[in-house]
């Protein structure tokens, strides 16, 4: 480690150490939550909130969409799983355009609780290792800035392989990640710069805060992911980059 990354890791020690004094819950490990309290901070959630509305988010989630080849690959009868849905941005886009056997598993329940009434979708309130779907349930898995937050890379595969036991053969995995190192950090110190006249910015600034070690974790090892499921035998379909987003198609085998 050079002195300045040194200084950067013990800085983040410190800050986390000073703020678990001050909101102790908020560094209680997800293994040790019930189901039913939230996961993350109350900014992180307040945060997330204006990122998901904000129209640059929309721009965001339409492009790396389009570039996954989504629209052209699935069919709207396919039984779709959104891992990790969150307040269910990506279930209510997929609903507008008319795809209707929509699943969700999302572990936080504050989350889940911010997802729109009356959306076509099945949503259950379970982490990834409890997952009670049958193998091969799934025509679809798409997974938007989520394998990010796991604790690494052995926890990617096991990520990877419970993937490959819920898609049936022959059934396609979108995934959409941080995947660029060097652009992550320009954008990083732009992001903080326009933090200052935009709310968005702010907002986008202070979840990349919270999220910072898992990030640059992931951002160095996120082709354990791609890896892993080649390993299975899974095709990439699409495997390229949008700006700093990794954009990843691949289809699982059949026999």
């Amino acid at each position: 480690m050079t002195a300045r990354q040194m200084l950067r890791s013990a800085s983040q020690v410190l800050s986390m150490a000073w703020s678990s004094l001050l909101e102790p819950e908020r560094y209680v490990s997800a293994e040790c939550r019930p189901l039913g309290a939230s996961l993350n901070s109350t900014e992180w959630q307040a945060n997330s909130v204006v990122l998901i509305e904000s129209r640059l988010a929309q721009m965001h989630r339409a492009v790396v969409i389009w570039l996954s080849g989504f629209f052209r690959l699935v069919d709207r009868k396919e039984r779709i799983l959104d891992l990790g849905c969150g307040s269910g941005p990506f279930l209510s886009y997929f609903a507008s355009k008319g795809y209707r056997n929509l699943c969700g598993i999302e572990p936080d329940a504050a989350l889940i609780r911010n997802i729109p009434a009356g959306l076509p979708a099945e949503v259950k309130n379970c982490r990834a290792e409890d997952i009670d779907y049958p193998d091969g349930h799934f025509d679809v898995i798409f997974i938007y800035c989520v394998l990010h937050h796991l604790k690494g890379t052995e926890a990617y595969r096991a990520a990877c392989g419970e993937i490959n036991r819920l898609l049936k053969p022959g059934g396609l995995v979108f995934i959409m990640e941080p995947g660029r190192y060097r652009l992550f950090l320009a954008i990083e110190v732009v992001t903080k710069f326009l933090a200052v006249f935009s709310r968005t910015f702010r907002a986008f600034a202070a979840t990349m805060v919270e999220e910072e070690v898992d990030q640059h974790f992931f951002l160095r090892n996120h082709r354990v992911v791609s890896d892993s499921l080649l390993s299975y035998g899974f095709r990439p379909v699409v495997d390229d980059y949008f700006i700093y987003s990794w954009i990843f198609t691949a289809r699982k085998p059949k026999p």
